[in-house]
């Protein structure tokens, strides 16, 4: 008898808890249906904006280097300095090539009188010749040897045009109007030239900052809506409320080789200009890419899709009414909708309890799921 009461009373608690625990989860759903938020249909606009990040360069700026090699004896210049076309930036060691200029010139004043020489001597013979005092072959090598002389005269000029080039290029001077960046020279250290087997050392760059732009890589998704001469705006994340106006310059026709994701480099030109906006800063890029105004929009959240379908939960009195719309262009957490709305209609930002939808959403995958 005893057992049988403790089973009786068992039972009681356990009904009494499935009848508690029954009503509680409904009246949590209906709870969640009393809680449900709902906006209104509104008119409004939607952009489409491409946004990337990129950094500040000028448009002319060029890496200085030497055509010679040699031992740096001075630095002329300051990083930041500005300087001006032609202006002498370094100098190189001078000794080694002047030392061979002077040789070359004490050889060609010998070879000069020894054409002169020669010379004398060719119209020798042939003045001889003339008289038949002298033979053919004679002549010959009295024209012969003046030609060997003068040629090797005619040689050792172009060996010492070629000394006085390359003097001058020991002097380094500024290609442009500009302001020197990186300088990376000091006197007494060598600096190795660039020619057709090394690419040379770089002391400096000079920069023209009268114009910079803003490269950057563009995924592929945003490039299709990129064209050329399209306007931008530019803000720099260091500089918080400025920003300037920029232009679309050029989009690269090829992707950049080696990168885990295609993405193609982008030249955005500044039009404005400020003093802080310096070469190597970060910028963001804006660039509207497609607009619609005045049309009805609502929040994304309240937009679902079921494979091909989009669809919205609208209020109507006590219920919520599944409907099918069309959507348009979506952007700025907000959508257009094309068709299936009337202006002034609330639609949920969630999915009502009691909705068929709701029922099967776990048949549905995720990402079909659109908000």
């Amino acid at each position: 008898m005893q057992k049988f009461l403790s089973f009786l009373v068992l039972g009681v608690v356990i009904l009494g808890a499935g009848w508690f625990a029954l009503r509680t989860l409904g009246s949590e759903e209906k709870d969640n249906d009393d809680v449900l938020e709902s906006v209104a249909v509104e008119r409004g606009d939607v952009v489409r904006k491409v946004m990337f990040v990129g950094t500040v360069q000028p448009v002319r700026l060029t890496e200085v280097k030497s055509e010679v090699s040699g031992r740096i004896t001075k630095v002329l210049v300051e990083d930041g300095e500005a300087v001006d076309t032609g202006q002498l930036l370094l100098e190189l060691d001078r000794t080694a090539i002047e030392s061979e200029i002077e040789s070359l010139s004490r050889e060609m004043v010998s070879n000069q009188l020894r054409l002169e020489q020669s010379m004398r001597d060719e119209k020798r013979v042939v003045d001889l010749h003339k008289k038949d005092f002298a033979t053919d072959k004679e002549l010959e090598d009295a024209t012969t040897t003046m030609k060997l002389a003068e040629n090797e005269l005619r040689i050792q000029e172009a060996k010492l045009a070629t000394l006085e080039e390359r003097l001058g290029k020991t002097r380094i001077k500024a290609p442009h109007d500009g302001i020197v960046l990186n300088l990376d020279a000091t006197p007494g250290e060598v600096m190795v030239g660039a020619n057709s087997v090394s690419e040379g050392d770089v002391p400096m760059k000079i920069a023209d900052l009268g114009q910079l732009l803003i490269e950057a890589e563009v995924s592929e998704v945003d490039l299709t809506l990129l064209e050329v001469k399209q306007a931008a705006e530019v803000s720099f994340p260091g500089m918080f409320g400025l920003e300037l106006e920029g232009v679309v310059q050029s989009i690269s026709p090829s992707a950049v080789e080696d990168r885990k994701e295609v993405v193609f480099p982008v030249k955005v030109l500044l039009k404005t200009k400020d003093e802080r906006v310096k070469p190597g800063i970060s910028a963001l890029v804006e660039i509207e890419a497609e607009r619609q105004e005045n049309q009805l929009v609502v929040p994304v959240s309240t937009v679902f899709r079921d494979r091909s379908t989009a669809f919205v939960f609208v209020e109507k009195d006590d219920t919520y009414e599944q409907r099918e719309v069309e959507i348009g262009l979506s952007a700025a957490n907000k959508t257009v909708i094309v068709s299936g709305l009337e202006e002034g209609e609330m639609v949920t930002l969630g999915i009502p309890s009691d909705s068929d939808y709701e029922a099967r959403r776990g048949e549905v995958s995720r990402w079909s799921v659109w908000r």
